[in-house]
């Protein structure tokens, strides 16, 4: 008796990695979700940057006034230059988060995972989750789905 063996149950291997483990080449602009979730958290940091960078200065400039027309108010002053100094901290913080997006923007960055945990700290949370769980490379995406 022979046995017939039925290939067209055996599955196909490819050499290709899984999608989820595939990196990020080096000086290659990112596409799809890591482009979305990059732009995304860069408007985010721009805005926190502006925004604070403008609270501090303004402290700042408001303390200096207060000192200048004699008014003695020693809690206001110490309180008022405080919070400005803690803006302008967030502003120091906020100028790498900037450059980093932008290097990742360009392809320079391959650290994906760095940079969606940096955005989800520095940011907000919206553009590292959108990096983190993006799919590298659609093409590839739809060919699995397809098989």
């Amino acid at each position: 008796m022979v046995n017939n063996v039925n290939n067209s149950q055996q599955q196909i291997r490819s050499n290709n990695p899984p999608v989820s483990s595939s990196p990020i080449i080096r000086n290659q602009p990112v596409t799809g979700c890591f482009k979305s979730g990059a732009i995304i958290s860069l408007v985010l940091a721009s805005l926190i940057l502006v925004f604070f960078l403008m609270f501090g200065l303004v402290g700042v400039v408001l303390n200096i006034l207060d000192k200048t027309m004699g008014i003695n108010q020693n809690l206001k002053t110490v309180f008022s230059l405080a919070a400005s100094i803690c803006y302008l901290v967030i502003v120091i913080i906020e100028i790498p988060v900037i450059i980093l997006n932008q290097r990742f923007l360009n392809g320079k960055d391959p650290y994906k995972y760095l940079i969606a945990i940096i955005d989800i700290l520095f940011t907000g949370i919206v553009g590292g989750v959108v990096i983190l769980f993006g799919h590298f490379n659609n093409n590839q995406n739809n060919l699995h789905q397809t098989r």
